[in-house]
């Protein structure tokens, strides 16, 4: 045994007999607050220097397993690569590890095969800063991935420049403050536009050829997709996903209630992952812009979604619905179309017995403008409580749908998001229209007694209640 292995177990004997105090025997429960954030400094401190060894040993494993070595390192231990090796050495993940490997790069002292001498490191600067524990793993990675490709256009001595400021930004050298890894992220990108100012240019000329957007085949219930947006689209998707899901914080204010009823909480937890959110405000989008229009004709007509069922099926809620994705029609739940029965116009079409067409009529499910309008001042937002997707996202909800005569008129519609329109006949939420004022009653577990109640959350209606109350 060497002797930094001897030195590194008795570093280690030291530190499980402090974590089992910290951890085990909570030791630190007890500390004032200023001691408790000197434990956590010193922890960081030793983490650096551990991390520094880690670095160190890993490039030295690098070196011993390049092209040319006789018996690679990670081949006689049985890996693939280095990275590999870093894993099962010690236990961290793949990406961690390839952020060891690439501080080590950065780093390494190659041995000159003619001298015999040691080259020097690519970061020389950020070397003795590693060395010095003023800089650990995180800060290493933020700055080598990040000037990884510049460094290698820019030149050794433009490199060696954003080396030296670096490693001083990482030192606090002069008035200024350590800097953590994030800001030492941020400064090597501004270093990155100085090494290689025409970077930028190239990388938006590989992201427009690599933009794109893969829609795959229909598969258990779903379809797959995948690809790669530019980020002025990214961007304005994601503001338009915020608009739609609207994440919003009780405010200060009074609360209201239907005189008579009890005070019940309006907020309901949603148990929707951020995914599943996106994914739904997505189709909230695509079904408002459809609804707007403006698109070239395909086919000689707008681009419409066409869900075909058997009007049995769709009366009794049995069966299945039929939607075209791509050059294949699939099925699809009945609830998909019960959901675009109660927004859009529903076409009959009648066969006779041999398939011909026999019979062909169109009824308009369509709210107009000026009843949207009407709905939306009675009701404001979607009519589900604590959904807050604003009223101009939400579609127009027939409570009492066309099988059973319902109208398309003001006393049969409340606003209702894409979500709960879609579930609305799974019986989890329930509406109906009590004398022209809608009524909501929620589940078992949002209201144990399931009561009807008012639903209003108009600030027009609001503000009635707040006067009939006085």
């Amino acid at each position: 045994m060497n002797d930094i292995v001897a030195e590194l177990q008795g570093v280690e004997r030291a530190l499980a007999a402090v974590a089992c105090d910290a951890v085990a025997g909570d030791a630190l429960r007890a500390l004032r607050d200023d001691d408790l954030l000197r434990v956590m400094s010193a922890a960081g401190d030793v983490l650096r220097r551990a991390e520094a060894v880690l670095i160190a040993s890993t490039a030295h494993t690098e070196e011993r397993s390049e092209a040319g070595v006789e018996i690679k390192l990670t081949t006689r231990y049985g890996c693939r690569n280095t990275n590999e090796l870093v894993q099962r050495a010690t236990l961290v993940s793949a990406q961690r590890a390839a952020e060891v490997v690439r501080s080590a790069h950065a780093v390494q002292q190659h041995t000159i095969f003619s001298s015999g001498e040691l080259a020097p490191a690519q970061f020389p600067h950020l070397r003795e800063a590693l060395s010095a524990g003023v800089i650990g793993l995180d800060g290493m990675s933020a700055i080598v991935s990040t000037l990884r490709g510049p460094a290698a256009v820019a030149g050794h001595e433009a490199t060696l420049a954003a080396d030296i400021e670096l490693a001083a930004a990482a030192r606090g050298d002069g008035d200024r403050p350590k800097q953590t890894a994030e800001e030492l992220r941020i400064m090597a990108k501004v270093w990155s536009a100085f090494l290689d100012p025409d970077g930028v240019e190239p990388t938006e000329t590989r992201a427009l050829r690599r933009r794109g957007l893969r829609i795959g085949r229909l598969r258990d219930g779903l379809v797959p997709t995948d690809g790669n947006l530019l980020p002025e689209v990214a961007a304005q998707f994601l503001v338009i996903l915020d608009s739609i899901n609207n994440p919003r914080a009780d405010v200060p204010g009074p609360r209201f209630s239907e005189p008579g009823s009890d005070e019940h909480a309006a907020d309901v937890g949603d148990r929707r992952t951020a995914a599943q959110k996106r994914h739904d405000a997505l189709a909230t989008l695509l079904n408002k812009a459809a609804e707007f229009g403006g698109f070239p004709d395909v086919g000689g007509t707008p681009p419409t979604l066409v869900v075909s069922v058997r009007e049995e099926d769709l009366v009794a809620g049995t069966g299945h619905a039929f939607v075209r994705i791509g050059d294949a029609e699939e099925p699809v739940p009945i609830g998909v179309a019960r959901h675009y029965a109660c927004i859009g116009n529903i076409q009959r079409t009648v066969f006779d017995g041999a398939g011909r067409i026999v019979g062909l009529s169109i009824t308009g499910r369509i709210f107009n403008a000026v009843q949207r309008r009407a709905i939306i001042a009675r009701d404001g937002t979607c009519i589900i409580p604590g959904c807050n997707v604003p009223a101009c996202w939400a579609e127009i909800h027939h409570v009492v749908p066309a099988a059973e005569g319902g109208p398309t008129d003001t006393c049969n519609g409340v606003p209702i998001c894409w979500w709960h329109h879609r579930h609305i006949d799974d019986g989890q939420w329930q509406i109906r229209m009590r004398d022209g004022v809608p009524e909501v009653r929620g589940p078992s577990w949002w209201d144990p007694h399931r009561l009807w109640r008012r639903a209003s959350k108009s600030s027009l209606r609001l503000r009635d209640q707040v006067v009939m109350q006085q």
